[in-house]
């Protein structure tokens, strides 16, 4: 008989405080439950702020019709709030678990899923991806070395939001180093889409190689472990070293999922990048022969037709998936589920075209604007961490300490505590720079280089 999680442990009310410290739960003195709680964090948090000018797909948007990351993220959490109750009324009364509490842990890790997204959306992401891997960096990066130095390189060389998010929420903000915002282990792990470090082995050969895709960074697996024991999260099976999902953690990628690309198409015709006749026909053929045309032709503005169609479409999506959930909950348990939900509903063929209708027609025809955000990136970087490496050499001796970079220092958070560790000097100034709003890292970028980008604003 396999071993299987157990949804006591999995919704966890102790909250994260560090490793100094252990664990607390929440005295019940109000009405809002610790899940509650969790979210009004993170709303409340620095980072989550600045999520409003963060592009979702459309960078510098011409109309505060289109989303950012924050109305994204919000929208995303009213998916998943829907996905959890639903869950919830199955799974709750069965192991005495409040309905209620599934709901708000999954609207609460879909409001932190994208806060650790640097700017200029997956273009940020690749250039400090690239910034690290290109040759000319190969010798900043032998100066990390001593235990996981392969590990310690590849969260740079495969920077991902995810990760970064993960320190947001346990170390940057709020407490900082006693936890972050302290939120409960249950809303924490189910936030955590890879519950793996930057680097897989190879099982054969022993050879380590950066990931695609990963959870926590080397300077953060102890609070990832920490965690996942408190949630008991089982050894991954296909994965060593790394961990099972927490279930609820493949909710709040559904309901990322549906929400990008269904609402990506109404975005894209706002933006008059598609006809009316080409977003209906994709929408339409998600709606598993439940269109009322009637109430659809009723309505007069092509721009409603789509919210209409778009609502509907979102609707039939959540039950499709929370279904899919049940139907494989065992599997999902027992840590063995390695596909994402919407590949297991009926209308994953529908969703399968949308995908490679929005990459091709949507997110193909951005390629200017994500090489400007390219470029910002990359000269940001350029600049701090020849300073920090400059700094790193004459710390012993400032009067050699160049003027630029000494100014350059200065704009960079806790300047006068930088570490001498090359690994957790280079993680503040990635830090710095992921947190960047889009117009902040831009406005860096052109008053320090004098160099306007074109970034296709009016």
């Amino acid at each position: 008989m396999l071993e299987k999680m157990d949804w006591q442990k999995l919704l966890s009310q102790e909250r994260f405080r560090g490793l100094e410290k252990p664990p607390s739960k929440d005295e019940i003195t109000e009405v809002r439950s610790t899940f509650m709680k969790d979210a009004d964090r993170i709303i409340y948090s620095s980072p989550f702020r600045r999520l409003q000018d963060k592009t979702q797909v459309h960078p510098f948007p011409r109309t505060d019709y289109i989303r950012t990351r924050l109305t994204h993220s919000l929208e995303v959490s009213t998916v998943g709030r829907s996905l959890g109750l639903a869950v919830g009324r199955d799974i709750g009364p069965e192991f005495n678990l409040e309905i209620s509490d599934f709901g708000n842990v999954v609207a609460a890790a879909c409001l932190a899923h994208d806060i650790g997204n640097p700017p200029f959306g997956h273009a940020g992401e690749e250039a400090i991806q690239h910034w690290f891997r290109h040759p000319d960096q190969a010798d900043s990066l032998r100066k990390i070395k001593g235990a996981n130095a392969d590990e310690k390189k590849a969260d740079f060389q495969a920077f991902d939001g995810n990760a970064q998010g993960f320190r947001i929420l346990t170390r940057l903000s709020g407490w900082r180093e006693q936890g972050g915002l302290r939120l409960s282990c249950a809303t924490i792990g189910t936030f955590m889409k890879y519950p793996y470090g930057s680097c897989s082995t190879d099982p054969e050969t022993g050879a380590k190689s950066p990931r695609k895709k990963f959870g926590y960074f080397q300077s953060d697996k102890q609070a990832f472990e920490s965690i996942a024991d408190t949630l008991g999260l089982l050894p991954s099976p296909s994965d060593p070293g790394g961990r099972c999902r927490h279930p609820l953690a493949y909710l709040v990628e559904a309901a990322d999922d549906i929400c990008y690309n269904v609402i990506d198409l109404e975005d894209a015709h706002k933006n008059k990048m598609l006809k009316y006749d080409e977003v209906s026909k994709l929408l339409s053929d998600l709606l598993d022969n439940k269109l009322d045309v009637v109430r659809l032709e009723s309505i007069e503005d092509d721009q409603d037709k789509i919210s209409y169609l778009r609502a509907k479409a979102i609707g039939i999506l959540i039950e499709q998936a929370y279904r899919a959930f049940m139907d494989n909950h065992d599997v999902i348990l027992s840590g063995e589920f390695e596909e994402t939900l919407l590949k297991k509903i009926r209308s994953a063929d529908a969703m399968s075209e949308i995908k490679k209708f929005n990459k091709k027609r949507i997110y193909g025809e951005k390629i200017e604007e994500e090489i400007s955000g390219f470029r910002v990136i990359l000269d940001l970087l350029e600049l701090f961490i020849n300073t920090y490496e400059n700094w790193h050499e004459t710390r012993d001796n400032s009067d050699e300490f160049l003027p630029l970079y000494e100014k350059a220092l200065r704009l960079l958070p806790s300047y006068d505590k930088m570490p001498d560790d090359w690994y957790e000097g280079f993680l503040v100034i990635t830090d710095y720079v992921s947190g960047m709003a889009d117009r902040f890292a831009l406005a860096k970028f052109e008053k320090l280089s004098s160099i306007n980008v074109n970034v296709g604003r009016a």
